[in-house]
Order: structure tokens, then sequence, then C-alpha cells
């Protein structure tokens, strides 16, 4: 532990402060993702289609009750609109099927080649190397943090592409329809900028630690479990319970120092959104009460 606390390092043995998110670091993710490059493909089209589907819906929302509250609509129009809106979510269900389909194949084949690869790199390493750690550290980072990277590609690359081509989408929409209005809600959005910059930081040093606090916890088990009989002959079950129990505190209490972050940042994130919604209505209203 004391060894983990005077410079924390990952499998290749670069200190964990560099291992922030950098453009060769990317690159090196991209490597892995080439082979799969059509499913991405397919993964952009599925995430593209569907979020601009989102962006039909508020349109047709209106149209449905312009429809049903203007005294000229007819029950046929009405139904046209519905069948409309109905038709809208269909489609988008249909490219959120493509989308979670393609992004689930590019993160299992990105996982499991980037585990062929850390095995192969590891194995390759001098003996030095694994004198230096535990056996548990090092076969976490080919499960656990494999998994971070896999939850990255499927997960958060699909909910970044969809949030960005909303706003964007959303945001052009408003401008066409009423750059008034899209004044009100872009001066809203550095602040979300800004936070998601400063959450972001804070939010990936501690999931950093956490990492390697499970990393950690994982040596221990393996350490103990492989000498199990050594530990039992010189009677150090309490021993090794106790230091792994230190283990998994530390890192529940990293993880209960994200979930506090998480916890601050997503009610703020929602509190602006709907905020942002409201000032939206209010500036709306009056300019259709002044006849603009």
């Amino acid at each position: 532990m004391d060894r983990m606390r005077r410079g924390r390092r990952s499998v290749d043995g670069v200190p964990s402060e560099g291992l922030r998110v950098s453009a060769s670091r990317l690159r090196d993710l991209l490597r892995f993702v080439r082979p799969y490059r059509r499913w991405l493909v397919f993964a952009l089209v599925g995430v593209t289609f569907s979020a601009g589907l989102g962006l039909v819906f508020p349109r047709v929302m209106g149209e449905l009750v312009d429809t049903a509250l203007v005294g000229s609509g007819t029950t046929s129009s009405l139904d046209r609109v519905a069948l409309l809106l109905v038709g809208v979510f269909a489609l988008q269900a249909a490219f959120n099927a493509v989308r979670v389909y393609a992004l689930d194949v590019v993160g299992e084949g990105v996982v499991a080649d980037l585990r062929r690869s850390v095995y192969d790199r590891v194995v390759r390493l001098p003996v030095p190397f694994f004198d230096a750690r535990r056996t548990g550290e090092i076969t976490s980072r080919l499960t656990s943090d494999a998994s971070v990277v896999q939850s990255t590609v499927s997960a958060s690359l699909a909910q970044a592409l969809s949030q960005g081509i909303t706003l964007i989408g959303g945001v052009a929409l408003i401008i066409i329809l009423s750059p008034r209005l899209s004044l009100t809600v872009l001066s809203f959005l550095p602040v979300v900028v800004i936070a998601a910059r400063i959450f972001g930081q804070r939010l990936r040093r501690i999931s950093t630690a956490f990492q390697d606090e499970v990393a950690e916890a994982n040596a221990l088990a393996d350490e103990s479990i492989a000498s199990i009989r050594v530990v039992k002959w010189f009677t150090a079950e309490d021993d090794v319970a106790a230091r792994y129990d230190r283990a998994v505190r530390d890192s529940y209490a990293k993880a209960l120092r994200r979930a506090r972050l998480r916890a601050m940042f997503v009610p703020f994130v929602t509190f602006v959104g709907f905020g942002t919604i409201s000032v939206v209505l209010w500036v709306g209203g009056r300019l259709v009460l002044s006849g603009e």
C-alpha cells in the first residue's frame, strides 16, 4: 500500500499522473478501434439519425397540439400528424437498435484486442517488473481496467455523440426559428461547459485513484489465496483478512468521493437545463404576447 501511495503506476510503469487523456493515448485507442471501423460507421449512422429524429419530435408534437387546438383543424389532419409521430418513434427505435448493437460489437472487440495486447506485452517484460508488482495488480489491469475502456467505447461515446448532435441541432433549429431565443439558450452554454470541465478533471483523478485501489485489493486477494497454505501454517488469516478489509475500505472511500462528485454535477446540469427551458418559455411567451 505504501508503494502505491508513493507513486501509483500502471501496468507499463507509467505514473498515474501521466494517465490523463492526451492525443497520443487517443491515437493508441484508435489503433484498436480501426479493425472495427465498419461497425463504428454503422454506430455513427444510428446515433446521428436517432438524435436527429429526437429533434424532429418537438416539431411534430407542436403540429399535433396546433392541429388539436386550432378550430380549423380536422380529424384527418390530426390523424396524419399522430401517425407521423408514431413513425418518428418507430424509426428512432430502429436506429437506436443499430447504434446499441454496433457499439457493443466495437466495445467488445476493442476490449478483447486490448487484453490480448496487454497480456502479450506483460509476458515479455523482464523479471524485475514482476518482482516489483503483485500478480493481482497486473491481472486487475486485464479485467477491471479493460472493462472501463469497454464502457467508454460502448456507452460514453454514444452518449457524447448523441448529446453533441442534439445540442448542435437544437441550437440550429432555435436560431432558424428565433434568433432571440437562441441567444437566451447560448447564454447558459458557457456555464455548463466550464462546470463540465472542472468536474471532469476532478472525476478523472478520483476514478484513476479508485482503479488503483481496486488493483491493490485484487493483488492482496490473489497473493493471499495463492499462498493460502503458508497463511494457514502461520495462522495469519486474521492478518490477511484485515489487510484486504483496509484495501476494500480504501476503494470504497474513493467510490464514495466519486459518487459525491456525480451527485453534485448531475443535479447541477439538470437544474441548468430545466432553468434554460423555463427562461426560453418565459421569453417565448412574452414574444408571443407582444405579437413578435
